[in-house]
């Protein structure tokens, strides 16, 4: 969001969870928050408000629907963009976790009613016992995510499963868990394919017998692109940073998403305030 021209730039992804498109529907501020439920709407509005005049940022979990009617769960972010201490530019994710908080609505609504939940989530509930490292039991997800069987998966400390990378990150996560109680890490899972998966770990505070219950959903699809954001960005700068010429490259809708320092003086102006900009509608 350009808070200067009030200029919204949904990702096709966005889109897809709305149940819409950028040629049915004309994303604006007022526009989004409409569809969210009551409650969600006045949480996200005052969340809004902060960002655009105080520059804060935030993380909710919200109730919204979508454009055909349908009620999701959502996380929304926002980080805040500023120039000379004033918030200029909003940039955040919106990611459907309607699978996710289905699961926990289920584990927290009835303990009797839990092995069928267990073996039915789409995502990886378990149970972990902080004490060995080791997850005692596990629901039947793990096979058609990570591909292990459930013995195979409780047969040998979590930490075992982990791409050495986030090994460090983790230990801090669980650490956290052990003091904090509910919290959230994500981390790559060695498949039994001898692939990584990234994994999105929510687990309660360790009960009296040092048992955590957790749930697991996969998120690769979502970090893979997210890297190939990252790599293309990295690209474009490596090859037009050190060039005279003033460049900006724009997606397929025209939005300009990446200026390098060239444009930028010759433009007079800072690249956030190109950046996010239609080449052939804003100038």
């Amino acid at each position: 969001l350009d808070i200067a021209t009030n200029n919204l730039f949904w990702t096709a992804e966005t889109y897809r969870i709305h149940e819409t498109s950028p040629d049915k529907f004309n994303p604006t501020v007022d526009a989004g928050v409409g569809y969210f439920l009551p409650e969600s709407r006045r949480l996200i509005s005052n969340a809004l408000d902060a960002a655009i005049k105080e520059g804060k940022g935030y993380d909710l979990e919200l109730e919204t629907l979508t454009t055909k009617g349908n009620r999701i769960d959502i996380r929304t972010t926002c980080e805040v963009t500023l120039l000379d201490g004033k918030p200029i530019k909003l940039t955040g994710i919106f990611q459907d976790i309607t699978e996710r908080k289905q699961a926990e609505k289920a584990l927290k609504e009835s303990e009797k009613n839990l092995k069928n939940t267990f073996d039915l989530s789409p995502s990886i509930i378990a149970k972990v016992d902080f004490k060995t490292g080791c997850f005692v039991e596990v629901n039947q997800a793990v096979t058609r995510i990570l591909g292990y069987t459930v013995e195979e998966f409780t047969s040998k400390p979590f930490m075992e499963f982990l791409h050495p990378d986030d090994k460090d990150r983790t230990d801090e996560g669980v650490k956290k868990n052990k003091e904090k109680g509910v919290t959230a890490f994500e981390n790559r899972y060695l498949c039994k394919d001898g692939s990584y998966k990234w994994m999105a770990w929510h687990g309660t505070k360790p009960d009296k017998n040092g048992i955590v219950t957790t749930i697991g959903s996969d998120i690769n699809e979502r970090k893979i692109v997210e890297q190939e954001i990252a790599k293309t960005k990295q690209f474009y700068e490596n090859i037009t940073e050190g060039v005279q010429d003033g460049i900006w490259v724009t997606d397929k809708n025209d939005v300009i998403f990446y200026v390098n320092s060239a444009m930028e003086k010759i433009a007079g102006v800072p690249k956030e305030k190109i950046q996010g900009k239609n080449i052939l509608n804003d100038f």
